[in-house]
């Protein structure tokens, strides 16, 4: 992406980082001062970017001092996000249980994940399989060298635990969601990537704009939830499409 756009950016990923097992979980992981360290070292490059994928989109959220989530806000709603809150509430009942787990009580499932390589192995593959696009041969499109490599690095690390503290701190920091109403004036460009085995519901731009300031909007029918190790060419193109009239701008 540097060559192409002359960008400075980063792809933060949420760290793990190796826990105490407890009743509660502990003050450590991907909370608010690893994102603020981020967010200023990306002000001090030249023109800076990030990518929005899953839980790093605290960074970018957050270049003006905003934290992640994009929450329903209250209604009343547009056609299109009343379809929406449908979607969700319909996904969140069959496939959302994972995360009401990691947000209520991560240390227990912790304990079981880091005490069982085959439970680990299930956690996590259970929802590569179910949320990565498909590849021709009907095969996940997620490399599988690629899972072994992840759940080796969370079982030899000790961190399945403390992977799961952005949704407790999601659920349990007063303030942890962007505020509708006020967008931010950064420009953000939002790609959507489709084709999981189990379909994500497809937020409507219309709700988007209610929190960030969009300044590009694409859909694709494959890619599913990790773009980057499934269609890594696709996702490379959609950025420096994105990043294109930054170039020309600032050469």
């Amino acid at each position: 992406m540097t060559d192409e756009t002359d960008s400075q950016g980063c792809r933060p990923e949420a760290p793990g980082i190796t826990p105490e097992v407890s009743l509660e979980p502990m003050d450590v992981g991907f909370g608010p001062a690893v994102i603020e360290d981020l967010r200023e070292r990306l002000r001090r490059t030249r023109h800076p970017a990030a990518l929005d994928d899953d839980w790093a989109k605290g960074v970018p959220a957050s270049w003006t001092s905003r934290p992640p989530g994009l929450p329903l806000p209250a209604q009343p709603w547009t056609p299109a996000e009343q379809a929406y809150a449908a979607d969700v509430e319909a996904w969140s009942a069959e496939e959302g249980s994972y995360a009401h787990q990691h947000a209520t009580k991560p240390a227990t499932i912790g304990a079981a994940l880091h005490d069982s390589p085959a439970g680990l192995a299930a956690w996590i593959g259970e929802k590569i399989v179910a949320w990565s696009s498909v590849a021709a041969d009907g095969q996940p499109a997620f490399p599988r060298a690629l899972l072994l490599a992840t759940l080796t690095l969370y079982w030899a690390t000790g961190t399945i635990t403390s992977s799961m503290l952005p949704y407790w701190n999601y659920r349990h920091i007063e303030g942890a969601a962007l505020q509708p109403g006020d967008p931010s004036p950064v420009p953000t460009a939002v790609s959507i990537f489709g084709g999981e085995r189990v379909p994500f519901p497809r937020p409507p731009r219309e709700l988007a704009e209610r929190f960030v300031n969009v300044s590009a909007w694409q859909e694709h029918d494959h890619g599913g939830h990790f773009p980057g190790a499934a269609e890594p060419e696709l996702l490379a193109r959609t950025l420096r499409e994105v990043f294109r009239p930054s170039r020309r701008q600032h050469p």
